[in-house]
């Protein structure tokens, strides 16, 4: 068991304050969630994080003309209250819209659901899915409540047959993120909780063979004693060696995986606001959503150096009161925003902001 020593930073001034042209494009009624675009960069496509009857939807953004082009309803229980994740085919046929209890397949293009697959019950909540084995199979972390004393899960979904294949049980209860490898058979867990056969409480980076189900890897991150929440909004490099994570909301944590060590942690914020992360497709920067500081301030997006985790830049001018999900085109050349606001009813307003690169 590989152990990353905790090197904590404090980010350098900024370098720059910018405040770019920003296309807002209303969602309505609608908080984002997660987030993707289809592989030709044509749509964007966003999950609702929004629990009440009705509100189980995902809205359909046409890049090109910066419009609202559909909204889809998933053919699933009222029950199902929640979208836990969204992840697009890598042809861009499907869409894989996991919820409280199952994953509902529908098809991208017209939102029609073509199959609804059903998850055994959960320990306590669906946080999570991935492709892997080259699309073949569909990943799914399962997150266990903590005062069960009984791990997490990862459950793996054959989509030829649309059923669940295997079950594993995790090191740790709590999970993060799902982060397929380049090779398609390799899949990055961050877990956090406590670990029964050590009797001790950590933040870790699991490591399983898809395939096999075999622990490649267990990377425990050196945190400060009784930090044990996983490292969330992760990336991953392209080659598969550095893994990019917001710590705690507040710390960009970089990680060399086939070193085994971390690279840096740097301070984003002395405020609980960092959210979600993404990658430049150059992977020379990165881009982290923050909230806002204060009920006067609209959220930002801090710009960091991918090597080093230095803040570079900060994006200004966004409104709304929080970044929920974040995404870099495929094609590099824009930055796409989901935002939310409380206009002080209850009932939250969601958009898409979108701003070149």
């Amino acid at each position: 068991m590989a152990t990353a020593a905790l090197m904590v930073g404090v980010a350098a001034p900024a370098t720059a304050t910018s405040d770019p042209h920003i296309d807002v494009v209303p969602l309505g009624d609608f908080t984002p969630n997660q987030s993707v675009v289809s592989p030709d960069g044509r749509f964007t496509y966003l999950s609702a994080a929004t629990q009440r009857p009705g509100a189980l939807l995902v809205k359909v953004v046409d890049n090109a003309t910066r419009t609202l082009a559909a909204t889809y309803a998933p053919e699933v229980p009222t029950t199902d209250y929640w979208i836990n994740d969204l992840t697009i085919s890598s042809d861009g046929n499907e869409l894989y819209v996991l919820t409280a209890q199952r994953v509902a397949v529908l098809d991208a293009r017209t939102g029609d659901t073509e199959t609804t697959i059903p998850l055994p019950p959960s320990r306590g909540q669906f946080t999570g899915e991935a492709l892997a084995s080259v699309g073949r199979a569909l990943l799914v972390a399962d997150q266990a409540d903590f005062s069960q004393e009984v791990p997490g899960r990862l459950l793996t979904i054959d989509l030829a047959r649309s059923t669940v294949v295997a079950e594993l049980d995790l090191k740790r209860a709590w999970v993060g993120d799902l982060l397929v490898a380049p090779d398609q058979h390799t899949v990055h867990v961050t877990t956090g909780g406590y670990r029964q056969d050590v009797q001790k409480n950590e933040s870790a980076i699991e490591t399983y063979d898809v395939g096999t189900g075999t622990l490649v890897s267990d990377l425990v991150l050196d945190t400060p004693p009784d930090v044990f929440i996983p490292l969330g909004h992760s990336v991953l490099g392209k080659d598969g060696r550095r893994l990019y994570g917001v710590h705690l909301r507040q710390d960009l944590m970089i990680v060399d995986h086939v070193q085994g060590k971390l690279i840096s942690t740097t301070r984003l914020t002395e405020h609980p606001i960092a959210g979600p992360l993404a990658l430049g497709t150059d992977e020379k920067q990165l881009y982290i959503g923050l909230d806002q500081a204060t009920q006067d301030d609209g959220p930002t997006v801090a710009v960091a150096d991918a090597t080093t985790g230095t803040t570079l830049d900060t994006l200004t001018g966004f409104t709304d009161d929080w970044v929920s999900s974040l995404i870099v085109h495929p094609h590099g050349r824009t930055l796409h925003v989901g935002t939310a606001t409380d206009p002080g009813t209850n009932v939250y307003q969601g958009a898409l902001q979108i701003t070149e690169l």
